[in-house]
């Protein structure tokens, strides 16, 4: 069985053409030998027949960004259709030829949909088709209709009914007007038409299945929708219809199928491919900077590393490089940690769940492990939920091992990694993580957060004899403890100042604390002038020559310890990775320096502070055990520097592996179900059977011949938990060109020989004025080059961001001038600004000057900056406030920006000078208030309201439902999207991420889950759906009559 993807049927139906291994084939339409028409590193997909059968048009990514190209059935005369790296997908033809498509070029800004071009046959320069945006855009034969998807949500997201669900619209062309055949409650995706009547996917059932709609000539639906297949588990993923709309093609489960539309009849269609593969199945590579653990032996002869999903060992040696396997197996192995020299312990999946294995020599007469050729794997834990890291203590005799979300335990573990003795110290919903032992293996220190997410260093006793002892108490996050090794320090990161990230520490006992600073000054001098103890008189003398080393003990003095707290470092910036010298005294970590990330030293009083290495990209550092090298990874390659500084040494390596890609895929299935099995937010997972999901898709997952086709399957599976804030992300093995087009900013439409400026977009190259265009301006000549129908104008730009380019320009009265312009490689922002401009000015005309307009673009900080300047930029001398969150994607700020809603006056000021008359003028100050001198934001404390739509995402979400229900002001627009969920990530074998849902949002007001909870408009309105390109937002003109209303006459 094989996964053949996106089936198209030819217009009389005696072919079919499908996507499999990232090519495109065809076959006849009964089954049999299909041709591989395509054979191409890049990945192809989404074929679609020409209407006489003769060509397919497909998608491929082989110049970097997805590009339309066709080909003829018998694979001859390839042809590049679009170029521009605005990915162009989706096609749809016409009887004549033209082709519709979707892209991003110069007209879609803030909004999630696309924009539909047009390509005709004969010219080969697209424009924009319609004003409105949309998804799969599908013309009649006669191109008089068009249909389109609108809606963002994911079309793999199958049960999904909130306000962002696809629905179906039609364009009619000659009137150029719009009508919606759905209006929401299922999803309605993938339109098809056979002559006037629309095939389409629906959700309607809960599952996708085929519907017909006659339609009449001017786009309106004719009767009733006509349900065409039942299927009550795994719906349809992608049809096509034939020209008289009697037969189907469609993909489901693991193969495609025939239907009579007629009869209703559906076979499996028998399709025999060459089984040859486009990429090796088992590959041979050899790795030698794609580390992404190491351990360092303790004599540090060796050093241990991860690099995809297995264990190797190499010297620690900087000129050697040879390197051994030490385990091969198609499980997941990693976090190497060395019990002895000679001893290596791991975690693995090898047997469905992640453990704690050991590898060691199995040669009696050879213990080395690296040397030997005799190794054995031996399996350490037989854990209840999945081992997700493990710490061995100083001594190596002690173990602490963390399993599921919130269960860590300690036990004995001996030399052979015999594991007894266990204890249990937590069993919670929270992960405790940056597990450190204590120099004396009494104490742990780790990182918990509380129900509020505020993390705290915590202090353990190993043994569990007493409750853990939080040290940090504040209310910010506390992360990354790390003991001092002669036991008078535990170091950490906190936020608590500034909100970035510095380097601290807490006094274990009282009397250090309690020391000045002239008597650790004294004490760097003179050292510790304390009388030793008198020697205890054992009756034996025989080793009164020799130096017993004394064993250390941690004393600490818990009373009140988070008020024996010091800051170590304040700069501007975080710092991280905090490591403390054998004897306590420096400090290392990484900070923002002028150069970049820095490598510094510091002692622990904030003194001596010592620059190690600029420009540092290190990360998983760590001190060796005397504390005369600092060991870390550098973009994959281990590197050793010395702790006073000075040139880095590389331990260089060589890595051979066989990368067996099936069973990977395997192992990554099964890696990340069990992490969404223990993480997912809800533990009923919206009501779906989270093992027979896995059962169900599985098979599919596996059957996949791309790593693309892998991922959608997953995330097909994903789909129907009905969540958001999921899936799964990767690269792709491909390497194809990476073509990228220079952006003149301006929207063109081709005419005779030449290019016409429909549009110039401003603060672009072609507003500038010494690069200016104008509209209705031609451009006839670009490089010297003639414009002309049969060369795409596009070519010419290509790799030209930032490079000269003449422009041979015919003004509107026919006169000609060379413009030398300089393309840009990007004009996102300019899209953008040009959006809120707009915006900003309907907002001044329709209030007449008294209202001003502010878009929060996400939630993060640039935005809420932003915001904070356009308080005073926007607002100053108004009446009051149009806030938008509208296309809004989400992020975190929703807290700071109700810091300034919530403020409230309690009193105000009167400065010198102000009046002559203190009684007699004071109520004419009553407005006034100095919050920036007081405050650490500014405050909006005149009426405001806020716009929403359909894609409001996320934390967007959050601010609408806390802005209406904390009084703020009323909500206008269309229901948000219902996507709240705050979601985490998990890194697969190969460096895919699985992005992962892992806590959920109640509105306080009326216990509403969030996710699937959309906040809703007090006032419903909604936008036409070529507003946009009219000019017009009838959402924004009634927030401004509401606002206008509530803030009066504005005496």
């Amino acid at each position: 069985m094989f996964l053949a993807r996106q089936p198209a049927i030819s217009p009389e139906a005696d072919r079919i053409a499908f996507s499999y291994q990232g090519d495109i084939w065809v076959a006849d339409a009964d089954g049999g030998q299909a041709l591989r028409l395509t054979l191409h590193e890049s990945y192809e997909n989404n074929p679609v027949f020409s209407r006489d059968g003769e060509e397919i048009i497909f998608s491929g990514n082989r110049h970097g960004s997805t590009d339309l190209f066709k080909v003829s059935v018998d694979g001859s005369g390839i042809e590049r259709l679009t170029f521009h790296s605005a990915s162009n997908t989706n096609p749809g033809i016409q009887e004549d030829g033209t082709l519709f498509f979707n892209t991003r070029r110069s007209f879609a800004s803030v909004e999630r949909e696309w924009e539909i071009y047009r390509l005709d046959p004969d010219n080969k320069n697209p424009y924009r088709a319609m004003g409105a945006l949309g998804f799969n855009p599908t013309p009649t034969g006669d191109g008089s209709l068009i249909a389109f998807e609108r809606g963002t949500a994911p079309t793999n997201r199958e049960p999904y009914t909130g306000p962002a669900a696809r629905d179906l619209y039609i364009y009619h062309t000659e009137s150029e007007s719009y009508q919606a055949l759905t209006d929401g409650g299922a999803m309605f995706v993938k339109p098809r038409w056979a002559e006037r009547t629309l095939y389409y996917l629906s959700s309607e059932t809960g599952t996708y299945n085929l519907y017909r709609w006659e339609i009449s000539e001017t786009g309106e639906g004719v009767g009733q929708p006509e349900q065409i297949t039942d299927f009550v588990e795994g719906g349809i993923r992608h049809f096509d219809v034939s020209r008289d709309g009697e037969n189907v093609i469609f993909e489901r489960g693991i193969g495609l199928f025939t239907l009579d539309v007629s009869s209703r009849e559906v076979e499996p269609l028998d399709i025999r491919v060459t089984r040859d593969f486009r990429f090796y199945p088992e590959e041979k590579k050899t790795f030698n900077s794609d580390a992404n653990q190491y351990a360092i032996s303790p004599d540090e002869k060796y050093a241990a590393l991860t690099i995809r999903g297995e264990i190797f060992l190499t010297l620690n040696d900087k000129d050697h490089r040879h390197t051994v396997s030490i385990t091969d197996h198609p499980a997941r192995d990693h976090q190497p940690t060395w019990l002895s020299d000679s001893t290596l312990l791991f975690v693995s999946d090898r047997d469905g769940q992640f453990e704690l294995y050991a590898a060691r020599s199995s040669d009696p007469d050879r213990g080395d492990i690296f040397r030997t050729l005799d190794r054995e794997i031996v399996k350490l834990t037989e854990m209840e939920e999945d081992v997700l890291s493990f710490q061995l203590s100083n001594s190596r005799e002690q173990i602490a091992i963390q399993s599921g979300r919130g269960t860590l335990i300690t036990a004995d573990i001996d030399e052979l990694g015999n594991i007894t003795s266990e204890v249990e110290l937590l069993d919670g919903w929270a992960t405790p993580q940056g597990l450190a032992w204590s120099p004396d293996d009494q104490w742990l220190a780790y990182s918990l957060p509380d129900l509020n997410f505020n993390t705290e260093i915590y202090i353990h006793a190993a043994d569990n004899s007493t409750e853990p002892v939080n040290i940090s108490m504040h209310p910010r996050r506390d992360l990354s403890p790390y003991w001092s090794p002669d036991g008078s320090k535990l170091a950490f990161v906190s936020d608590r100042n500034n909100q970035d990230f510095d380097i601290w520490f807490v006094w274990l006992q009282e009397e250090d604390w309690e020391r000045t600073r002239a008597e650790w000054t004294e004490l760097d001098i003179f050292g510790d002038e304390t009388p030793p103890p008198p020697p205890s008189d054992n009756g034996n003398d025989d080793d009164e020559d020799e130096e017993e080393e004394e064993e250390l003990e941690v004393i600490i003095d818990f009373d009140r310890i988070h008020d024996r707290l010091v800051q170590v470092t304040r700069d501007a910036g975080n710092e991280w990775n905090v490591m403390v010298s054998p004897d306590g005294e420096t400090f290392y970590f990484t900070g923002t320096g002028i150069n970049g990330n820095t490598l510094y030293s510091i002692k622990w009083d904030g003194s001596d502070r010592e620059t190690l290495a600029d420009n540092f990209r290190g990360g998983a550092l760590s001190l060796s055990d005397d504390g005369s090298h600092i060991y870390y990874l550098e973009r994959g390659r281990l590197m050793k520097i010395s702790a006073s500084g000075g040139r880095p040494d590389n331990i260089p390596y060589s890595a051979r592996m066989t990368i067996r890609h099936v069973e990977e895929m395997d192992q990554m299935f099964e890696e990340a179900v069990r992490i969404f099995g223990m993480g997912f937010y809800d533990p009923q997972f919206h009501g779906r059977d989270w093992e027979a999901l896995q059962e169900r898709f599985k098979p599919k997952a596996l059957a996949a011949s791309t790593r693309q086709d892998f991922r959608d399957m997953f995330n097909h599976m994903l789909g129907q938990l009905d969540a958001s804030h999921l899936g799964m992300f990767g690269g792709n093995p491909e390497e194809t060109q990476a073509d990228r087009t220079g952006r003149l900013g301006v929207e063109l439409v081709p005419v005779e020989d030449g290019m016409r400026v429909e549009k110039v977009i401003p603060r672009t190259p072609a507003s500038r004025s010494n690069s200016r265009l104008e509209e209705g301006e031609i451009i006839r000549r670009i490089n010297g080059h003639r414009v002309h129908a049969d060369e795409n104008f596009f070519k010419h730009l290509d790799e030209t961001a930032n490079e000269r380019v003449a422009l041979q320009v015919e003004g509107t009265d026919g006169e000609k001038r060379q413009v030398i312009i300089r393309p840009t490689p990007a004009i996102n922002r300019q899209l953008y600004e040009e959006w809120v401009d707009q915006r900003r000015e309907m907002t001044e005309i329709a209030s007449n000057g008294r209202l001003g307009y502010i878009h929060i673009q996400g939630m993060n900080m640039p935005s809420f900056e932003r915001f904070e300047r356009e308080l005073m930029a926007s607002g100053h001398g108004k009446d009051g406030i149009v806030i938008d969150v509208r296309y809004n994607g989400g992020g975190f700020t929703t807290d700071l920006l109700m810091t300034i809603l919530n403020a409230r006056q309690h009193s105000y000021t009167i400065p010198r000078s102000a009046t002559d008359d203190l009684e007699r003028d004071k109520e004419q100050f009553r407005d006034n208030y100095p919050y920036t001198e007081r405050l650490p934001y500014p405050v909006l404390m005149m009426p405001s309201i806020t716009l929403i739509n359909e894609s409001s995402y996320s934390n967007a979400e959050i601010f609408a439902h806390a802005y209406q229900h904390l009084g703020h002001g009323e909500l206008v627009g269309q229901p948000t999207f219902g996507a709240v969920i705050s979601t985490g990530g998990h890194r697969l074998i190969d460096g895919s991420l699985v992005r992962m849902p892992f806590r959920g949002w109640f509105v306080l007001e009326t216990n509403e889950n969030m996710e699937n909870g959309p906040a809703v408009p007090d006032h419903h309105v909604e936008n036409p759906v070529d507003a946009k390109a009219n000019g017009e937002d009838p959402q924004l003109m009634r927030a401004v009559e509401l606002l206008l209303e509530k803030a009066g006459d504005g005496d």
